[in-house]
């Protein structure tokens, strides 16, 4: 983003999302499985963050 400026940062997806829904046809036995994306980001040659809530 912003490439070729003094603000250039690099946004890297290092784990993939995930989201499993299991429909049984009963509420009490359905269930929805969510695990968020790993970002890894840098401005120039800097680390800026790691796991994130996406």
């Amino acid at each position: 983003m912003f490439a070729g400026t003094s603000q250039e940062i690099r946004v890297d997806v290092v784990g993939e999302l995930r989201l499993v829904a299991t429909a049984t046809g009963a509420p009490s036995t359905s269930t929805v499985d969510y695990k968020a994306p790993i970002l890894w980001g840098a401005q120039a040659a800097s680390y800026l963050s790691g796991k994130t809530n996406v």
